[in-house]
């Protein structure tokens, strides 16, 4: 099987953390964890590996596993590749170690173009793939009209970008920069910060950042900015006596008339009805 003929099938999607070191398990299905925060260690196939915020780590059905220490709160998805056994819609347990027999394997597919796919691999600076996670378990909870097919195309789209970040490893550092950049952002969103500064704070061209920005949260540096504020401030709106002049200098926007245009353009509605509710 070729990466290009995957139509993957969701089994299920999760959110987990803390969960106490146990036995080895072995997964009838294929397994995706991402990680959103804390660290933890595990064993995948004898080898020890450490789960920090931004790493992706997949193994193949079959591939032993065994968590050693967990703070680490991930994003877990069970899957298979196909669509053979799309009729098995539960999450299927995985099998103690001892008592494993291969027959019982969901899904043994072989790949002729990502060997990598045929066991395991960890990828430390994914957090491109961060958003892609996150909708993808929206998607599977909501349950909506057609999320199956949803949950298929999220999860082909984060396989192509983590080959990608595999074989290029610029995309992981640019991944990397771009988590740096967006920390910045929220942290110092209320002091004048342009993508001049921040290029200079960063010592790149204020072009490349915004390129980047834009590559990885789909917006440019300054829509992110002022959606970042925005939000911010509806927060502030809904849970704070401050004013709305108060509340538009706390996010950066000291400009009343600026943050006002700004704030109904993203939301459809003046501030003064956020205060309300």
């Amino acid at each position: 099987m070729k990466l290009d003929n995957i139509t993957p099938f969701v089994r299920f999607v999760r959110t987990e953390e803390k969960i106490p070191p146990g036995n080895d398990f072995v997964p009838l299905d294929h397994r995706l964890f991402y990680c959103i925060g804390g660290e933890g260690k595990m064993s995948i196939d004898g080898k020890e590996i450490t789960l920090k915020k931004g790493c992706l780590l997949y193994w193949k059905s079959g591939t032993s596993y065994r968590y050693i220490t967990r703070s680490a709160k991930i994003i877990g998805c069970n899957f298979d590749f196909t669509n053979s056994a799309k009729e098995k819609s539960i999450p299927v347990p995985p099998s103690r170690a001892g008592l494993f027999s291969k027959s019982s394997i969901i899904e043994n597919i072989i790949f002729e173009d990502e060997e990598i796919l045929n066991s395991f691999f960890l990828i430390e600076n994914a957090f491109s793939l961060e958003e892609k996670f996150f909708e993808l378990e929206n998607e599977f909870s909501g349950k909506k009209l057609y999320y199956q097919n949803r949950c298929s195309a999220i999860l082909t789209d984060i396989f192509a970008m983590a080959m990608r970040l595999y074989k290029i490893p610029e995309a992981c550092k640019a991944s990397t920069l771009a988590e740096e950049i967006l920390t910045y952002v929220r942290e110092n969103y209320s002091k004048n910060i342009t993508n001049i500064n921040i290029g200079k704070h960063f010592n790149y061209h204020p072009n490349y950042i915004n390129k980047l920005i834009s590559e990885h949260t789909g917006m440019s540096l300054h829509k992110y900015i002022i959606g970042y504020r925005i939000n911010t401030a509806i927060s502030l709106l809904q849970s704070t006596d401050l004013t709305i002049s108060k509340i538009a200098e706390t996010v950066g926007m000291p400009d009343l008339k600026h943050f006002s245009k700004c704030f109904k353009n993203i939301t459809g509605n003046p501030p003064s009805y956020y205060k309300r509710k």
